[in-house]
């Protein structure tokens, strides 16, 4: 592999790359799943595992990244991070942390150094559409075959009655409410969904993959945000939504007839934040009001 050419593995070892990619990329968005499923202990053994198998493949793919090459934010925060392990009043909590910081950066280093732009877009499509389908297929049998709430398989379920966010699903797509999917939990799954319509909507638009197959996994992208209901997430689609329009409004009128998209964007911001400070909102969740005794 040529130092400029990253991601351009043929054969048997690309394609075991590019898969490896995908569970890498699964665990990072669903790690409940695996926590549900294998327990804690379990997810750190497969964590560790992945974090090893991506140090070895950048290891032998010989792509080392530089000071000068990486960001140099990125370097000093994981210095920062790690000495300061030194003063914490925390420490084993700091080296679980660091240990943890230390660990996605070397993944995200082996994504953006090993495989291109197209291979972290497909893997990355493969891993959402693997998160929402097994989230759908998963909440149907609950609903049409269990019929009741799912506890993960792995729980202290202690005495007296749980919470409903220990369940790993509610059982509620035939009732109206929230589905959780195999994350465990609907924003998070709304998120995904989310993140999973602008990914097939740019391979859409990019013709990476069939109209038809790509028009079908953005309609259940779309069905998965609705089933969620998350409030978050439906106010991140929106913003998504008018950052699309700005995008393909900026595509069509060109390079240097951009100023109309410039002014219209700022002059929505300024009007949105106006109107926010107006209400108040932005403030409510940051200032409480504090009764203070007149003892002190």
């Amino acid at each position: 592999m040529s130092a400029g050419e990253p991601g351009q593995g043929r054969g048997t070892h690309g394609w075991w790359r590019r898969w490896f990619a995908v569970l890498v990329l699964f665990t990072a968005l669903a790690g409940d799943f695996w926590r549900n499923l294998i327990s804690w202990p379990g997810f750190f053994v497969l964590a560790f595992l992945l974090v090893a198998g991506c140090s070895v493949l950048l290891i032998r793919a010989r792509r080392f990244v530089s000071l000068r090459q990486g960001p140099m934010l990125m370097a000093v925060f994981l210095v920062l991070a790690t000495v300061s392990i030194a003063w914490s009043a925390y420490p084993v909590a700091s080296v679980l942390g660091v240990v943890a910081q230390w660990s996605t950066t070397v993944v995200a280093v082996w994504l953006a150094v090993c495989l291109s732009w197209a291979e972290i877009v497909r893997a990355l499509a493969s891993a959402l559409r693997l998160v929402l389908g097994l989230s759908l297929l998963f909440e149907l049998v609950v609903a049409v075959v269990v019929r009741h709430p799912v506890l993960p398989l792995w729980v202290d379920r202690g005495p007296g009655k749980l919470p409903a966010a220990f369940f790993w699903s509610r059982d509620l797509l035939l009732h109206g409410g929230q589905i959780q999917g195999v994350v465990g939990n609907s924003n998070l799954l709304g998120m995904a969904a989310l993140l999973a319509l602008i990914v097939f909507s740019v391979q859409l638009a990019a013709g990476m993959v069939g109209r038809v197959t790509a028009a079908c996994w953005v309609l259940v992208s779309v069905v998965c945000v609705a089933l969620t209901r998350s409030s978050t997430v439906t106010v991140a689609a929106v913003v998504v939504g008018i950052v699309a329009v700005f995008a393909w409004w900026s595509g069509r009128v060109g390079p240097g007839r951009r100023r109309p998209v410039v002014l219209t964007a700022v002059g929505m911001l300024f009007a949105g934040g106006e109107r926010l400070l107006r209400s108040g909102r932005g403030f409510r969740c940051c200032w409480v009001r504090v009764p203070i005794s007149p003892g002190g």
